[in-house]
């Protein structure tokens, strides 16, 4: 049985509250297992309030990103250097040009148009097709929304990359393999990081 030789009783009153406090004080010094056990316990209490405020940021991330109460949506049909709006089923308008989406960082763009470029083209410069307006909020940095592949018996055309930049400018870079027309007729997706 271990016994406590640095707690003087005799200077103790008979009162439970200053006892345990004694106990306690003298646990605290010798370090034993006791002590041990506080401390690790303390040192868990402070890993979970940590973890809390992590999960607390994170819940506050996610629900900005997600905020779909701040959504943006608009039709272009106006664009810029010859591209024009194309219908790819004819039964309706409503797909043709571009629609650009916003939901908080993330935009998205269906993009059905098609430019008669003359021939095969393999440009090195970049296509500015349209520049969004004001309905649209301007990312704070480049949207990168990816490429595309678009084939029929006429045509073998690759968007090499669709993008918005900070002013609102769209642009494209595409390599058109067969054909007059380049077409670009699919969605695209980015994240404003």
């Amino acid at each position: 049985m271990a016994t406590i030789e640095s707690l003087d009783l005799a200077t103790l009153t008979n009162n439970p509250q200053s006892i345990a406090e004694a106990l306690e004080d003298v646990l605290e010094v010798t370090a034993g297992t006791l002590g041990q056990l506080k401390t690790d316990a303390q040192q868990a209490k402070d890993d979970i309030d940590d973890l809390k405020d992590l999960a607390q940021t994170a819940y506050n991330t996610i629900n900005t990103f997600l905020d779909i109460t701040n959504l943006e949506s608009h039709r272009y049909t106006s664009l810029l250097d010859s591209w024009t709006p194309h219908d790819v089923v004819n039964s309706t308008t409503a797909e043709s040009g571009i629609w650009i989406q916003r939901m908080g960082p993330l935009y998205m763009a269906s993009v059905n148009i098609y430019k008669n470029v003359g021939g095969n083209l393999n440009p090195t410069v970049s296509y500015h097709v349209l520049t969004l307006d004001s309905n649209i909020t301007h990312p704070t940095n480049i949207v990168y929304m990816g490429t595309q592949h678009y084939s029929n018996a006429n045509n073998e055309d690759y968007t090499g990359l669709l993008r918005i930049e900070s002013d609102g400018k769209l642009k494209i870079n595409f390599n058109n393999q067969d054909n007059n027309d380049m077409v670009i007729s699919g969605n695209f997706i980015g994240l404003d990081q």
